[in-house]
């Protein structure tokens, strides 16, 4: 354990080594956005603005956070 808590528990913890491929993430993203747009689509406002809150917490996590590992330098 890093010893970070996070409010929301591990289900939205971005920095998990699950996440460190980019092609996992770049997946996870695709599908939150993705069907956020199928639920527009299909006129559901209200779980397309979740799945696309999803798509943008994701995005946010993935690489714009500067805490996450990726964006440390690596140890010497």
């Amino acid at each position: 354990m890093s010893g970070r808590q996070s409010p929301w528990g591990s289900m939205f913890d971005t920095r998990h080594e699950f996440f460190r491929p980019l092609w996992v993430r770049l997946l996870v993203l695709a599908v939150a956005g993705g069907w956020a747009g199928v639920e527009f689509w299909r006129g559901d406002l209200l779980w397309g603005v979740i799945f696309a809150v999803f798509a943008g917490m994701g995005f946010y996590g993935f690489f714009i956070d500067p805490k996450r590992p990726s964006a440390q330098p690596p140890p010497e």
